[in-house]
């Protein structure tokens, strides 16, 4: 993988984490309410309202994940060339 995309793999994964640090309380309201309105009506589309809102976080989870691996690898990659400039 090229360091630019590492680059901006670690930028949309803080750009993720933040997005949901601040949805936290919001997501949260949402899947009570779906909740809710499933127990109220028995409407099983509820259930896909859920799974939708289940795919969202899972993205961003995702791509946070993602940011972490790749900020570990130019971490990795910072090291490394590091030790070339010292040992060369």
């Amino acid at each position: 993988m090229s360091e630019d995309k590492l680059h901006e793999d670690v930028r949309r994964g803080h750009e993720a984490q933040a997005k949901l640090e601040s949805l936290k309380d919001d997501l949260a309201y949402l899947e009570q309410a779906i909740i809710d309105a499933w127990k109220a009506s028995g409407n099983p589309e509820h259930h896909a309202e859920l799974k939708g809102l289940q795919r969202f976080k899972d993205h961003l989870q995702s791509t946070v994940t993602n940011g972490r691996l790749a900020d570990a690898e130019v971490q990795q990659l910072v090291r490394r060339q590091k030790q070339t400039r010292k040992y060369a």
